[in-house]
């Protein structure tokens, strides 16, 4: 019985060490794979609302965009709490995860200027009502929570996370009024790819939310920033450093699609390679712009519109039009109205400055982004948007301080490659309803 016994635990032992060489294989192989993007106001979105029209929803994208730029821009908070002015919520595209073992579905807000992977979990204190069930730690083998000495504890600000028996409580403020804090762990997350079958990172940095209050209506978020505990930086060996997203125009019926690894390359000759840069965040993606160009007439951007790096723009997936100070927005904008020779009228939505009725057929003056080492000429799908069946205005907006965001909406039908190791970003245009 001894013997019997001593060889079934040694089988035990071996099995166990089979599964876990398994799971470190899984990880540390190379992954190229693609992930469906869902836009937050399409059928496929849990927020999708039938009765809304796109005009409605567009005029809610600008709203929620003009709320993000508060929290791009990092304003000075109380040591507990960082804050940003957003509300209702966060971003405009999202992605599926699983998360645990076994894996409990899970569909976040896809956001490239923040880090943490956080959901809800139960139980949870005031959080939002979501399509599936709550994520369970008690129910997950392979969810730990992190102890206050942890690297990746300590890799968060002092302004997101405290010590409370040991383990490390991350927390974070959107606006006056909505808070989301919880535990920090690790935990195995799996990532739906558009083959249908998943792609998994175990040991993978979550936020796992127990406390919710105001008006935060997203089910979690999905950090692909810079930082040391973002998705990206998990997956970043096995991806090598390297993924791209084509977005589709807002009014196509085709979805977006997010690639990692070698499929993620921008290859050809028309395609534009910007050095990415640095600034004032180790989360956020910079680059370096020098001008911006109507038809001919160039335009030098600001130089004391600057960060304490090199990089002096935000690319952004998450804020939906591009943002500019304001002593340079009215240059550029003095620019695109002399260009047009109609009277402008009001915007609808009241979120935009420059606009012209639709039905008057006029030429849109070709705008040409000059970053460092590329410049990047865009379309008039990029330019200029359709606000409501009568009017359509100038798709960039003013910023009254220094900092400057590079929106969602002028990357539609771009191909974006991100290269971290090489430390630069590609742009190519593509038809990415059909890429």
């Amino acid at each position: 019985m001894a013997v019997s016994a001593t060889h079934k635990t040694l089988c035990s032992f071996l099995l166990t060490l089979l599964i876990f060489a398994s799971v470190l294989a899984r990880d540390d192989d190379d992954h190229d794979f693609s992930v469906r993007l869902i836009h937050r106001h399409s059928s496929d979105s849990p927020y999708y609302n039938p009765s809304e029209t796109l005009f409605h929803s567009l005029k809610n994208a600008l709203k929620r965009s003009a709320n993000r730029l508060n929290h791009l821009r990092r304003r000075p908070v109380s040591p507990h709490w960082a804050r940003s002015a957003l509300t209702n919520d966060y971003g405009d595209y999202l992605m599926r995860l699983a998360i645990g073992t076994p894996p409990v579905e899970v569909l976040a807000t896809v956001d490239t200027c923040s880090d943490l992977v956080w959901i809800q979990c139960r139980p949870c204190f005031g959080c939002v009502n979501q399509r599936n069930a709550l994520f369970d730690t008690r129910f997950s083998s392979s969810y730990r929570t992190l102890s206050c000495d942890s690297r990746p504890c300590k890799s968060l600000h002092r302004r997101h996370r405290s010590c409370e028996s040991h383990v490390c409580h991350y927390s974070y403020s959107y606006g006056d009024d909505c808070h989301i804090e919880g535990d920090l762990a690790k935990e195995t997350v799996a990532i739906d790819t558009t083959e249908g079958d998943h792609v998994t990172f175990s040991r993978t940095t979550i936020g796992c939310g127990t406390y919710s209050s105001g008006n935060f209506y997203d089910a979690g978020v999905i950090g692909l920033g810079r930082g040391r505990v973002s998705l990206i930086s998990r997956m970043k060996d096995s991806i090598h450093g390297r993924f791209s997203y084509c977005l589709v125009p807002y009014f196509s019926n085709a979805a977006s699609r997010m690639h990692f690894g070698r499929r993620s390359v921008v290859s050809g000759s028309e395609v534009s390679r910007c050095k990415l840069a640095s600034g004032d965040s180790d989360t956020y993606y910079y680059l370096t712009l020098e001008a911006v160009s109507v038809n001919n007439h160039r335009l030098t951007y600001c130089k004391k519109c600057v960060s304490s790096g090199d990089g002096n723009i935000i690319l952004d997936i998450g804020t939906t039009i591009t943002y500019l100070p304001y002593r340079f927005y009215d240059r550029l904008e003095s620019r695109v109205r002399e260009s047009i020779d109609l009277n402008p009228v009001r915007d609808p939505t009241q979120q935009l400055g420059l606009c012209y009725r639709a039905a008057t057929h006029f030429r849109i003056p070709v705008i040409t982004m000059h970053f460092a080492n590329a410049s990047v000429e865009l379309d008039s799908l990029n330019t200029f948007i359709r606000v409501s069946e009568g009017v359509v205005c100038f798709a960039f907006a003013p910023t009254d301080d220094d900092i400057a965001v590079y929106g969602n909406w002028q990357q539609m039908n771009f191909l974006i490659g991100y290269e971290l190791n090489r430390k630069r970003v590609s742009f190519k245009r593509t038809d990415c309803s059909n890429y």
